[in-house]
């Protein structure tokens, strides 16, 4: 079936009714896409979830048993190292039966532009259990991460949308992980949770609307952030404000009983299906007003130090950037949402729908750049650029930063910082470029 030109499976799904779509979701990887694009609510039962996470594990199964066959042939000495790379995973139903391979060095997820379904993070820790000499890993889920603010409540009721899922697999991940299950011999991990695709749907986020807390009842969240951090913390407390503190004190939602998709095909699933197959399924209407541009201290205040404190513990660090997208937009056709604002008069060099928040620390920039130290001599100093405008952190905050490196590299430290706009915020040219493109 996968031969078939992706075109024609379009073309036959586009005529098929919402109940004939989730028929054929397994028929191929091709046919499965189709579905997800023509099937409009298409909502999976827990049937549907449950045979999907068999079939993966059988897909799965047979890989790692093939592999294990030509590893046990191969010998110790002769098994060679494999680069895995598992598209669109789902979840293991029963990761205890998958089968050890010693010779897997590396395991990729990679992103999938066609696909809007969720990962569950749990399948990271459930497959690396079964990798002893795993050393590399990868996962890149930003693809399917965000998803514009929409009006219309239609494209808002779809599985990937609702809280309870995005908060259970938080936590999920978090439990996986043990002492015991992670190979010592894993020496670099990238999770990727958003790419350079998705900057442009995470942007589509009103600043004015709360957000889910999905780390309650956790006292702390699971993830710890080392490149880029969305502005909205995931305890739904908001990293930035306007420029005189307006959203400042907003708080999130708690997620209960009706943050869960139905797992059911409903009424409302039903009128969606037959506007779906009148209109199609295309969302085009969302409303967003951004305002936040400024620190809100309170909250990144202890974000910053959190991460000032990990990165001083890293004693081989060499390289570390902390960077959040922004962006200024209070035009959005409602001119009692604007008004508020007429006193912010932004300089010529602002570029309102392109902003950036953040700062980089370098271990060593080379011989090029040096810091003359008291007793005449040189060395080469580590550094720290601050693309902060005229933000400040405050002095307890400021000497953790300049622990980095310390105990390792010494003393000496140049410290950068431009506030050519006098403003919080700057142009996405300075970090985009360590951004994942995938």
């Amino acid at each position: 079936m996968d031969q078939f030109p992706q075109e024609l499976i379009d073309q036959t799904c586009s005529h098929l009714s919402a109940e004939d779509l989730r028929s054929i979701y397994y028929v191929s990887t091709k046919f499965r896409e189709a579905a997800e694009e023509h099937a409009g609510c298409c909502r999976e039962s827990a049937d549907a979830i449950r045979e999907k996470d068999e079939i993966f594990t059988k897909q799965i199964q047979n890989l790692l048993a093939t592999l294990k066959t030509v590893e046990q042939h191969a010998g110790e000495r002769n098994r060679g190292e494999y680069r895995l790379r598992i598209y669109k995973p789902v979840q293991a139903a029963r990761p205890e039966s998958l089968p050890e391979l010693m010779a897997v060095g590396s395991l990729e997820m990679p992103n999938n532009e066609n696909s809007r379904a969720k990962l569950d993070y749990r399948i990271v820790i459930d497959l690396v259990t079964r990798l002893p000499n795993l050393e590399k890993l990868e996962c890149h889920t930003g693809m399917d991460e965000w998803t514009p603010a929409y009006d219309e409540e239609r494209a808002i009721q779809f599985l990937w949308e609702y809280d309870g899922p995005r908060r259970d697999t938080r936590h999920g991940f978090s439990k996986a992980i043990t002492p015991t299950n992670i190979p010592k011999s894993l020496q670099r991990v990238e999770l990727n949770f958003i790419c350079r695709v998705a900057m442009s749907q995470a942007d589509r986020i009103d600043h004015r609307r709360a957000q889910p807390n999905l780390v309650s009842p956790a006292s702390k969240d699971p993830f710890t952030v080392f490149i880029m951090f969305h502005m909205v913390s995931p305890s739904a407390a908001w990293y930035f404000e306007g420029p005189r503190g307006e959203g400042r004190e907003m708080i999130g939602y708690e997620v209960n009983e009706s943050s869960y998709p139905p797992l059911d095909t409903t009424e409302s699933d039903k009128d969606w299906d037959t506007e779906v197959d009148e209109h199609g399924r295309t969302f085009e209407h969302y409303s967003c007003s951004h305002f936040r541009i400024s620190p809100n201290d309170n909250m990144l205040g202890p974000f910053l130090a959190s991460f000032a404190k990990a990165a001083a513990n890293m004693p081989d660090l060499r390289l570390a950037i902390l960077w959040s997208p922004l962006k200024w937009d209070v035009d959005n056709g409602d001119s009692d949402e604007e008004e508020p604002f007429d006193y912010f008069e932004p300089p010529e060099e602002f570029y309102p729908g392109d902003l950036a928040w953040g700062l980089k620390y370098n271990a060593r920039i080379g011989k090029a750049v040096f810091i003359r130290r008291p007793e005449g001599g040189s060395r080469e100093a580590r550094q720290i650029w601050w693309k902060v405008g005229n933000w400040r952190p405050s002095p307890e905050i400021h000497d953790l930063f300049r622990e980095i490196g310390r105990e390792k590299y010494g003393e000496a430290l140049k410290e950068h910082w431009d506030d050519r706009f006098g403003l919080e915020s700057f142009s996405r040219d300075d970090f985009n470029h360590w951004t994942p493109d995938q």
